[in-house]
């Protein structure tokens, strides 16, 4: 997989998941925390995927290397907040 497809995937799965632990752990008290955090899950999802359907100009894959694997840990990040903020609430 070319790194610039990978990034672009790691933002849409980030920003969605994002998305998803607001919306199944919405407080009340923190409406403004929820939604604001949502949006800018929102954009994350719209950054990637407008990387994944532009594609135009990528550049080469050793300019993606350390973006690489920051935004892959990034996502595992992500990941394991969303499985520990679930863990907690429920």
């Amino acid at each position: 997989m070319h790194p610039a497809r990978f990034v672009s995937y790691c933002f849409v799965y980030s920003g969605a998941l994002l998305v998803a632990m607001h919306l199944l752990l919405f407080s009340p008290g923190r409406w403004l925390v929820t939604i604001g955090n949502a949006a800018t899950g929102l954009i994350i999802v719209a950054t990637g995927g407008y990387r994944i359907v532009s594609e135009r100009g990528e550049q080469s894959p050793e300019k993606y290397s350390l973006i690489t694997y920051v935004m892959g840990a990034f996502a595992l990040l992500v990941t394991a907040l969303f499985l520990v903020a679930l863990s907690i609430a429920w």
